[in-house]
This record gives C-alpha cells, sequence and structure tokens, in this order.
C-alpha cells in the first residue's frame, strides 16, 4: 500500500513545484491593477501577505459543528472527543478542515489540546464571520480541494495560503464589497510547515455534514471523496462518511439546484453516537506514522459563554438547609450579536446534583422568564433549554436554583444538605447558518489540472 502510494504521487512532484510558481503568477496576472490585498495602510493593491495566525476566540464565545436533527457539537466537545479517542501522543499528524460558518472558532481548543504530534487546522472563515458559497459550491472548500488535487505533495500550509488567494469572498478578493470571510490557519509540532496530506503510512478521514439541506454541500463530499480515493490514495475503508440522515437525496433543494447523482459512496448519518463509535474505532487503529483527517461542511454556529464562578461557563453551590442554593451567570451580547438571535436560540449546560439524602431538582430561569424543571441527576447530564429570541436582552441573567422539596421532613427539619454543579454552559445565539451567494466572481484560472 505504501509503495502504491508513493508511486501515485511521485509524479505530481515536478507539476506541484511548477504550479506553485504559475499559481502565484496567476493571481498577479489576472488583476486588472496588479495583486489585489485588502484595504488598509497598504493601499488597496497591495501585495498578498503571508498568511497570519488565527485569530483567537474569545474565552466567553464558543462555536459548533452540524450533527444530525439539530444537535449541537462545541469546539469544546471536538478537543475532548480528538484527546480522548485518539490521544495525543500516538500520531504523525492530525488534520483538521472547516467549511462551516464560525469555524475559526474550533481552532483555539485544537491548539491547546496538548497535542504532540503535528497540528494543521484552518477555516474558510473567522470564530465570528459567516462562510460563503454559491447554489454549487462552497468558495473556500472549493478552492483548496482544486489546489490540492493539482499538487497533491503541497504542504498544506502553502495550500491554505493559496486557497486564501483564490477565495472570491476572502480579504483579496477582487472588489471590496466581495471580501466577507477570512480564512484561518493553524500549524503546530515537529513538522507542522512542511506537513501534507500524504507522507505516512496508515490514513483515517472523517468527512462531517449534521444538515446537508443544500445541493452544493453533496457535491462536495462528492468531490473531497474523490479526492482523497483518486489523488491521495485513500481506500473507501479509510474514510468514514457521516452525512446528514445517512441517504443521498434526490430531486431539488429548496433554491431548486438538483442534488448530484448517487456516486454510491458510503455514509451513516451525522448523529454524535456515529461521530463516537467512529472516532473510537479510528482511536484503536492510531500509531506512530497516522495521518487523520477531519473535514466538516455545511452549516455552524456561534454562542455566548456565559461568566460564572470560578470559570467561564461554571458555577457551583452548595446548602445545608431546606433554603437550598441559588448561584447565577450571565452573558453580555454585542448589538450585533443581539441582532443575530434568531430561532433555535437555547441555553445548553451539563449538570450534577449531590445530596445527602434525596436530591432535588434544578431549575433553571432565563431574564425572569419561567423556570423550567430539570430533574435530579447524580452523574453529569447534558440539557438544552429553547430560548425564544425576543427575551434576550444586551446583558442576560441566567439563575440556577437547587431548593429540597419542603413537603420531606428532612427538609422542614432543616437535615438534608448537599452541592450542585452546572459546568460548560453555552448560551447558543440561534439556527447554524452558511451565507449564500449567487454570483461566482472567478479571477483566478485552474492551472495544471491532471488528466
Amino acid at each position: 500500500m505504501v509503495r502504491e502510494r508513493r508511486l501515485q504521487l511521485a509524479g505530481t512532484l515536478v507539476l506541484a513545484a511548477l504550479s506553485l510558481v504559475l499559481w502565484r503568477t496567476a493571481v498577479a496576472a489576472s488583476q486588472p491593477n496588479g495583486p489585489v490585498g485588502p484595504a488598509g495602510p497598504a493601499g488597496p493593491h497591495a501585495v498578498p501577505e503571508p498568511f497570519p495566525e488565527y485569530d483567537a476566540q474569545p474565552v466567553t464565545r464558543s462555536s459548533d459543528l452540524p450533527l444530525h436533527h439539530g444537535g449541537r457539537f462545541s469546539d469544546r466537545d471536538l478537543a475532548r472527543y480528538i484527546t480522548t479517542y485518539l490521544g495525543i501522543t500516538n500520531c504523525h499528524s492530525m488534520k483538521f478542515v472547516f467549511g462551516q460558518c464560525y469555524g475559526g472558532g474550533m481552532i483555539d481548543e485544537l491548539a491547546d489540546a496538548g497535542i504532540t504530534c503535528t497540528v494543521s487546522a484552518q477555516s474558510a472563515a473567522r470564530h465570528d464571520e459567516c462562510s460563503w458559497g454559491n447554489s454549487a459550491e462552497d468558495y473556500y472548500l472549493e478552492a483548496l480541494r482544486e489546489i490540492l488535487e493539482m499538487s497533491p505533495t503541497l504542504p498544506l500550509e502553502e495550500a491554505a495560503e493559496l486557497a486564501r488567494l483564490r477565495d472570491p469572498r476572502g480579504p483579496y478578493a477582487s472588489h471590496p464589497a466581495n471580501r466577507k470571510e477570512h480564512p484561518q490557519y493553524h500549524g503546530a509540532g515537529p513538522v507542522s510547515s512542511t506537513v501534507t496530506m500524504t507522507g505516512a503510512e496508515s490514513f483515517h478521514a472523517v468527512l462531517l455534514a449534521g444538515n446537508p439541506n443544500r445541493a452544493r454541500y453533496w457535491a462536495g463530499l462528492r468531490d473531497w471523496y474523490n479526492l482523497l480515493t483518486s489523488t491521495m490514495g485513500f481506500t473507501d475503508s479509510e474514510i468514514n462518511v457521516l452525512y446528514g440522515d445517512g441517504n443521498w437525496p434526490t430531486g431539488n433543494d429548496s433554491s431548486g439546484t438538483p442534488y448530484p447523482v448517487d456516486p454510491g459512496i458510503p455514509i451513516s448519518s451525522a448523529t454524535r453516537a456515529n461521530l463516537t463509535r467512529t472516532l473510537e474505532e479510528i482511536g484503536g487503529l492510531m500509531n506512530p506514522n497516522e495521518q487523520f483527517f477531519f473535514w466538516v461542511s455545511d452549516h455552524g454556529g456561534l454562542g455566548a459563554v456565559p461568566t460564572g464562578d470560578p470559570e467561564p461557563g461554571e458555577a457551583n453551590c452548595a446548602w445545608t438547609s431546606a433554603a437550598g442554593c441559588q448561584f447565577a451567570m450571565t452573558a453580555t451580547l454585542s448589538s450585533d450579536e443581539l441582532a443575530m438571535v434568531a430561532q433555535g436560540a437555547g441555553l445548553e449546560f451539563t449538570y450534577q446534583i449531590f445530596s445527602e439524602m434525596e436530591p432535588p431538582p434544578l431549575r433553571v430561569g432565563f431574564n425572569n422568564s419561567h423556570p423550567q424543571t430539570f430533574d435530579p441527576a447524580g452523574g453529569p447530564r447534558r440539557v438544552t433549554v429553547s430560548l425564544d429570541a425576543d427575551i434576550f436582552k444586551r446583558t442576560n441573567r441566567i439563575v440556577f436554583t437547587v431548593r429540597p422539596d419542603e413537603s420531606l421532613p428532612t427538609a422542614r427539619d432543616a437535615q438534608q444538605g448537599g452541592s450542585a454543579r452546572v459546568t460548560d454552559a453555552i448560551l447558543w445565539l440561534g439556527d447554524r447558518n452558511t451565507q449564500l451567494s449567487l454570483d461566482y466572481p472567478i479571477f483566478l484560472p485552474l492551472l495544471l489540472r491532471g488528466d
């Protein structure tokens, strides 16, 4: 298998080097006034700068990945799952590509997860931006795929930079009004500056999208799957596809665009259970020569992490009488964030209650709304409270109350004590989103596509 991979890729080395030169030349040549860069001190026609380090997401903000049936999978979830099931040392490299809105927010936790092998992570947009596409494709993912298709041995850092240059909604778009997303990149580890999609002996990939409700997501899945199998040498058994409900759609999407014909790619539904099972199975195959690839398309979400005590998104309380205890968190939103609040908004958190006697329920109130009650939980339990968009404010107050049932003799006699804990609370602002552009101003020619 290794020999076959090497033979398959050997013929691309010269093309890869040549394509880099021609690609950069094409960027300049395709602009009427020279290379186009972001407006600023250097002027509207600045030479593209080196790829900057990603913009860190504030600790009071969170991003999520799509899962089927509207389940949310936060940036913290991803880092925990990767380090739990795949580990942090037994690998050659881990590579992540995020095409959804707010994808840059997924990078922070991966960068801080303690992974000691090489990590490469990139996204189409910043932690506070939507990603863009048209009815046929996601702009950044398409640009990146075409670059890797032409130059499969190109270091991922360079491929990400070229995709940023080519992105028609990126910071170097020909018209300033089109500069709507800022692709992000992070690399760390022994070979972070030279790591490619090839060059190891063991390969596994996960392609994920929980709500692929547009034809372009299915077209992107097909094209990236073909890239891995036909160009990068992946076998079908090395690729795990978790997409929607696990069935290839037919007909047209809501915009009238026909879904691509089912190419026979084996897929499973994009549920948390399937993602957990998949990562567990890959974790059992990890080794020092393993390259793991994780790719996300579809919609992303943005949330605020309430400030509690002692950490953001966490709070604790204890009681020794029938009065129980009460503790609060607050989350302040900007005007832009407040305007984003929409259907699908909710509060998500994990709670646990310890009690000397029968543990009491947990009551949760949001901005003086009628409290919702949750059953006692002796072990950590993750829940979601749906919230109406019209009750959000600039500063939002979340009150958790734990109080024993006053009808119990132990409560009346003040003999019941206990403690409660809420962790990883996130205030989601609404449904996930990916922006749609009807026009597609291609300004960079496609070069050196192999037969």
